[in-house]
């Protein structure tokens, strides 16, 4: 082979390997671009050293998806400055947001004062469920924190309602060619939003279903609430709050031990409760009424046959803010808090009530004094007491 020929095949190589390497250079930029702001730098790096592992097209995979959202929210803006507002908000976030990321976590999205979170995406996570529940209960401490600072200095705090749910869904780039986001779609990312929302109900800061209750039943203390029915299931799934981590817990990402946590947690529904013996009471006719924009259809201490219908909708924001569903309890377990009934066909003690136009209802809650307007009112919808 000639001296010329060698030359242009060693420019040749020379070329396709700059090619190559630029090809490298913009694909790295590509992917911290894309994640850096939601993923920790550990993550990013994972992701950089196998860029084969990273699918970016949907694909049907099993994770832990988590939703946090301040109770009372709305209420508390209209009370304060919108610079108090802002402050106390991007304090709240800043902290979340660092334990999301700092346990492994990717942060979704922020909606309004909702944190969407998920585990286990875009890098597999063997543990993602164990990882998800031990970031919440993290959370939980430092909301402490921050609500100790903030008597501190005079400043009301904020509270929050946390839900977490394992299991299969959608993930990968959603959107418009000009705007996309990473994120997870399904039933399962609908049943996590729902167990966000039941924890005014419940009196209870972090409800977990059954499915993510298996990976970590033995390093939490949960009380057991109630077994509900989800659209497209035939077995009643149970849910379960969350009242503290045990002793002896490892962090699964250092290995080291991890201090004990317990919430002085009371929810409503009594945890240590039996089957109800059958009831000596008048059957109470069956009545339909609304929780936080969830359909309550049944009576106390009788059978429901109408399923709980947690929707096919795809999560899109907070989805039990969009859809009116169906919420079943099983026939021994009443709604939480249920007032007792003096006589069939009386459904509760009432409140003053106000007729507003097109069948709707004001009425004024005597817990808090919140106004409720709906069409049938039971609990509040800020403090989730009956009214």
């Amino acid at each position: 082979m000639s001296s010329a020929n060698l030359f242009e095949l060693t420019r040749k190589d020379l070329l396709s390997t700059k090619r190559l390497s630029e090809k490298h250079v913009e694909m790295t930029k590509t992917i911290r671009n894309t994640f850096e702001k939601f993923l920790s730098p550990k993550l990013v790096e994972e992701m950089l050293e196998n860029p084969d592992s990273l699918k970016l097209g949907g694909e049907r995979r099993r994770l832990t998806v988590f939703f946090s959202d301040i109770r009372g929210f709305t209420t508390y803006s209209e009370k304060h400055e919108p610079e108090q507002v802002v402050s106390t908000l991007n304090e709240y976030l800043t902290a979340m947001t660092d334990i999301v990321l700092d346990f492994d976590g990717t942060l979704d999205k922020f909606v309004g004062d909702e944190i969407m979170a998920i585990w286990g995406a875009p890098v597999p996570q063997e543990e993602h469920a164990t990882l998800a529940v031990l970031a919440s209960i993290e959370m939980l401490r430092k909301l402490q924190e921050l609500q100790n600072g903030w008597r501190a200095r005079g400043i009301e705090g904020i509270d929050i309602g946390m839900g977490i749910n394992t299991g299969d869904m959608v993930v990968g780039n959603m959107g418009s060619l000009r705007r996309m986001d990473y994120t997870v779609i399904g039933d399962n990312v609908n049943i996590g939003a729902r167990l966000e929302a039941l924890t005014r109900q419940y009196d209870c800061h972090f409800i977990i279903s059954e499915s993510t209750y298996s990976h970590v039943s033995h390093m939490i203390d949960a009380l057991p609430l109630q077994p509900v029915t989800v659209k497209g299931k035939t077995k009643p799934i149970m849910i379960y709050c969350v009242v503290g981590l045990k002793e002896g817990v490892t962090d699964p990402r250092t290995g080291k031990p991890i201090a004990p946590f317990q919430l002085a947690e009371t929810p409503r529904m009594d945890a240590s409760y039996l089957p109800a013996a059958p009831s000596t009471e008048p059957i109470v006719p069956a009545m339909t009424f609304e929780m936080n924009g969830i359909n309550m259809a049944g009576s106390p201490g009788q059978l429901n046959d109408t399923p709980a219908d947690f929707g096919d909708s795809e999560k899109s924001g907070h989805p039990s803010a969009q859809n009116t569903e169906t919420f079943s309890m099983m026939n021994e377990f009443p709604p939480p808090d249920m007032p007792k009934l003096a006589s069939a066909g009386k459904t509760r003690s009432t409140e003053p009530v106000e007729l507003l136009e097109g069948g709707m209802q004001k009425v004024i809650c005597q817990h808090c004094s919140h106004p409720n307007v709906g069409q049938t009112l039971m609990y509040c919808e800020k403090c989730g007491r009956p009214l």
